[in-house]
Parts: C-alpha cells; structure tokens; sequence
C-alpha cells in the first residue's frame, strides 16, 4: 500500500548561525514563516518477516539535486546506519 504524506515548508526570515563546537554542530537562532507549498513524501509498505528491512530508497527533487538535498543526505545516513 502506498501513502504520500506532506511535508510543509517555511521561509528563513533571519537566520543566524554560530560557530561550531566540537562535535561539529552550529548554534542556530531563526526566525521564519509557514507558507504554503509542501513536499510530498511517498513511501510503500509490503510484508516481510520480522527483522528484514531491505527496499529501495531514493529522493527526488529537481530544486535540489544530489547532495544538495538535506532529504538525500538523511537517506544516505540512513543506509549507512542499517547496512
């Protein structure tokens, strides 16, 4: 069974960002504001026996291409963690 579900987007209205700290991440203060366009994510489900969690992932999106895409690149940690 396939289901799409949306994810709603927003516009920075102020974004700061701070130096990074050890373990490599940014202090962030940001203002913005929901508008009204979304991404849809679509994903299927099929029965497998318990433990198997093999599939196909993949992101498309022609704004941002490639590793560009925050969505692309938590794909990508996410078959790094369960390969």
């Amino acid at each position: 069974m396939e289901s799409i579900k949306r994810t709603p987007a927003k516009v920075n209205l102020c974004l700061l960002v701070g130096p990074g700290n050890e373990s490599g991440y940014h202090e962030v203060f940001t203002v913005f504001a929901p508008v009204d366009v979304y991404d849809e994510i679509a994903f299927t489900l099929r029965a497998r026996p318990a433990g198997d969690v093999s599939g196909e992932l993949r992101v498309e999106c022609k704004a941002a291409p490639g590793e560009k895409n925050l969505a692309a690149r938590a794909l990508r940690a996410l078959e790094r963690h369960t390969s």
